[in-house]
């Protein structure tokens, strides 16, 4: 694991585990849920990168890092959104998927039965965001091995992400002038290329559509320059 430090609200610094190998990342107690805009962003990024890397089977036994307890498979519902992680039953933290990560923040969707019958168009078979197994999306709308919906990163809830960030970095007495006209235009991006997302392009049976998603992100807000302010 690599050591990542995060904004976090109200002028905190969030320092997280990631896991290249098994695309992981552990959270001490419920920090995941305090993450400022510029943190998410630039976890975002590091997924990015992570994403690009092999992956490793998570193993069947994960241990807490800060006790070595035995961590606890745990389900819960944010809406109408469920994901599922490993906890630490002493509340040291969680171990969380990207994909339960970006299902806990709503980062994720399900996609609809409009969306998927023009995904068929473009694709047949790509990878299932939950479990990695290989999807025949002509056959069904849902995983035959771990029964997941087909699912895409939310492009509005990106958006908002970004909205929030360029107030954030409005606020401070010291402002590049150039960040709110490219911080506007990354949400324009990420709205144009999730519409073509949405539409099947980048899926394969090696890459799902949470995936193909972060690479697209991670390429439009690299060239924002997140400033290095913990407060955002």
């Amino acid at each position: 694991m690599i050591t990542l430090s995060l904004a976090g609200q109200y002028g905190r610094t969030i320092v997280i585990d990631v896991c290249h190998a098994c695309n992981h990342v552990w959270f001490d107690g419920r920090e995941d849920l305090h993450l400022a805009p510029g943190g998410v962003v630039a976890l975002f990024e590091e997924m990015g990168r992570a994403s690009q890397t092999a992956r490793t089977p998570v193993a069947a036994r994960k241990a807490c890092p800060r006790c070595q307890t035995g961590l606890l498979r745990t389900r819960d519902r944010v809406k109408d959104t469920p994901y599922e992680y490993f906890r630490c039953t002493q509340d040291h933290g969680r171990f969380l998927s990207f994909g339960a990560f970006l299902r806990a923040r709503q980062f994720v969707r399900d996609v609809t039965e409009d969306e998927l019958a023009t995904l068929r168009v473009e694709a047949r078979i790509i990878k299932c965001v939950n479990c990695g197994a290989s999807v025949d999306i002509h056959a069904a709308g849902t995983c035959s091995y771990c029964h997941a919906p087909v699912a895409v990163l939310d492009a509005d809830q990106l958006s908002r992400t970004l909205k929030e960030l360029e107030l954030a970095v409005a606020a401070r007495a010291t402002v590049d002038p150039t960040w709110p006209l490219r911080a506007e235009q990354a949400r324009r991006q990420t709205e144009a290329a999730f519409a073509e997302l949405r539409q099947g392009r980048g899926a394969t049976p090696e890459l799902d559509l949470v995936e193909a998603g972060i690479g697209i992100f991670t390429r439009i807000v690299r060239g924002l320059r997140v400033p290095d302010i913990p407060s955002l």
